[in-house]
Parts: structure tokens; C-alpha cells; sequence
């Protein structure tokens, strides 16, 4: 999907290869895990910046969108959301404010992304929308 990933004119920055690989399963194609690959993605590395939290806003607002495009169950995309949200309140727990910030944010993200239609694409190689963090998260 022309759409998604990387170099994309729409929000959805991220997300292409699960957005391949259902389709490929919705498909009939059988598809295997392979723990001997790995792919790195940058990330926090523990160092939760303005910028890792954007990133992970990018990731999460994608994820969302590509699992309500592949028809994900309600149930499915819950428990995603709940994830971040756990992590949130865990980091809280423990006083590590940023990474819970990092996870709160990804947990929005994940809930925006999933009520897009298709809608959000890029005026001018900016985003045409405000910035997540600067939104009020819902």
C-alpha cells in the first residue's frame, strides 16, 4: 500500500510490513516465523526525547490505522491499546515519568490511527494535522 511506510505523502509513516503481511495471510499465503532475522528499529534506547516521542506517536498512529484497515477485531486493537496503557501506568509506578509519557502517547496514537479513514494525507510534505502531543488525547 502505497500509503504506508516510509516516504509515504500521508501520517501513516510506519507500519507497511504488517500491513503486508496480513494481507498476505487474508491472502492464503503461509508465512513462518524466523527468530535467526531481525530488523532494527531506532527507538528510545531508554532516552525518552521529544523526538523518540514523536516517533512513537508516527508508529502507533500507523499501527492503529493498518489494523482497522485489515479488519482487526475491536477486541484485537483493546488489547493493543491496553498494552501501552499499562506501560504508562507501570512507568508511573515506578517514577519513570518519560517513558510513561512515551507509552500514554502511544496509546493515543494507536486510538487515533484507528478511527482514520484515509483521510490524513500530507499538504505540502508537512503533516496536515497538529502534532499529537500538542492534541489533547482522548
Amino acid at each position: 500500500d502505497e500509503h504506508l511506510g516510509l516516504g509515504a505523502q500521508t501520517t501513516w509513516t510506519a507500519s507497511e510490513e504488517s500491513d503486508y503481511l496480513a494481507r498476505a495471510i487474508a491472502a492464503g499465503a503461509r508465512v513462518r516465523y524466523e527468530p535467526a532475522f531481525e530488523i532494527e528499529h531506532p527507538g528510545h534506547r531508554g532516552r525518552y526525547t521529544a523526538e523518540s516521542i514523536r516517533r512513537g506517536e508516527s508508529y502507533g498512529r500507523a499501527l492503529g490505522y493498518v489494523m482497522r484497515k485489515n479488519n482487526a477485531s475491536p477486541a484485537q486493537f483493546t488489547g493493543l491499546v491496553l498494552r501501552a496503557w499499562t506501560g504508562a501506568a507501570l512507568a508511573l509506578l515506578t517514577a519513570r515519568i518519560g517513558k510513561a509519557r512515551f507509552h500514554w502517547r502511544v496509546a493515543a496514537a494507536r486510538r487515533l490511527g484507528w478511527r482514520e479513514r484515509g483521510d490524513c494525507v500530507r499538504a505540502e510534505g508537512a503533516m496536515a494535522r497538529e502534532p499529537l502531543s500538542n492534541m489533547e488525547a482522548s
